[in-house]
């Protein structure tokens, strides 16, 4: 089954080759919108919105992009449910060991929560810092 391109939808919208113009982007900020740690947020201009493409996937499809790429999500104004897990993958270059420690301490939270310590694989534990 596939939703299509039925705007009413929803769902994950990108910006078509912005990863390459994301450092000239940047450079035009205030100081005081440049993050240090964690994702970079703010909201599209119409502008941008104007060259937002919707993606649209089947069933059990599985979308990978750059993360510099300007994506975010629209309101399902339909009845047809839809959801989305989010799964983010980077270099370890990328995470210091404050980052990664903070990161562990908040995994390891959630899976205490959740009660699914015996769920997670000696991988898993290895990925997310829990060793």
């Amino acid at each position: 089954e596939s939703y299509g391109p039925n705007k009413d939808g929803g769902g994950t919208i990108v910006v078509p080759g912005y990863h390459h113009r994301l450092a000239e982007e940047l450079s035009t900020f205030d100081t005081r919108q440049r993050v240090r740690d964690g994702p970079m947020q703010y909201r599209f201009g119409e502008e941008m919105f104007g060259q937002a493409q919707r993606v649209c996937l089947r069933k059990g499809s599985l979308l990978i992009w750059d993360q510099r790429l300007a994506h975010g999500s629209v309101p399902n104004r339909s009845s047809q449910f839809r959801c989305a897990v989010p799964i983010r993958f980077f270099p370890k270059s990328q995470m210091d060991s404050r980052r990664a420690k903070v990161r562990a301490e908040t995994i390891r939270r959630q899976i205490d929560l959740a009660s699914f310590e015996h769920e997670v694989s000696d991988i898993g534990r290895v990925v997310f810092g829990l060793t």
